[in-house]
């Protein structure tokens, strides 16, 4: 009589014995678009193994290349689905630049340990241009 084999179950408590180790993708958009300066930006990252499979429990470290706002938090966990979810609070000096958001693996590098987000804030308006009068808009000769 030949011996039974049993496949196909996995027990996530357990190690992982292929050595997969996680990588980082982002799903929001990389230069998403973003609201007024008054207004978060919500940003998500997911975390996979190397077949493209969600990977959760994975530390996340969160930061700021450049900007003057605030993060929603600097370090998360994926989620079931390997989902990351932060925001971006903008300040006013982030007008009229663009602020670098970082999602990076926690204890990793190298390729697809770290996902960079361009957040392009337009310049705010200033306030209107007065009428100074047409002799002062248009060029011409000063007599003396």
């Amino acid at each position: 009589m030949a011996n039974k084999v049993a496949a196909g179950e996995y027990n996530s408590d357990e190690e992982d014995d292929l050595g997969l180790e996680p990588r980082i993708t982002n799903v929001t958009p990389l230069h998403p678009e973003v609201e007024p300066l008054n207004s978060k930006t919500q940003l998500t990252v997911r975390t996979t193994d190397i077949f493209g499979g969600n990977y959760p429990g994975v530390d996340v470290d969160i930061s700021k290349v450049n900007g003057s706002g605030n993060l929603s938090t600097n370090t998360a966990t994926s989620d079931g689905d390997g989902n990351v979810t932060f925001a971006y609070d903008p300040a006013a000096a982030d007008s009229g630049s663009t602020v670098g958001i970082t999602a990076e693996l926690a204890n990793a590098s190298g390729d697809n340990s770290s996902v960079t987000f361009g957040l392009n804030y337009p310049p705010a308006s200033g306030p209107s241009r007065c009428n100074l009068g047409a002799e002062l808009e248009s060029p011409g000769f000063i007599r003396l």
